[in-house]
């Protein structure tokens, strides 16, 4: 019978997780990863100006109130 030495064993493993880790990441690829990268830099810059947007809109509506008020 053939015998399978413990360091085989190891060997064995190592190359039937490098293979399932090329099975599931196979259609990623560099350009992928660079447009998610461009993608959640882009949605975080806009969530930023949202929120500045948003802030001056609420000084204006005070200052628009104040001089409301002086009037």
């Amino acid at each position: 019978m053939l015998k399978i030495k413990r360091k085989h064993c190891i060997i064995g493993f190592l190359v039937l997780a490098m293979l399932a880790f090329i099975a599931v990441n196979y259609n990623k690829s560099l350009s992928g990863f660079a447009s998610d990268v461009t993608v959640r830099v882009r949605s975080g810059i806009n969530d930023k100006r949202k929120s500045i947007q948003t802030q001056i809109n609420t000084v204006r509506a005070q200052n628009a109130r104040d001089n409301f008020d002086n009037d």
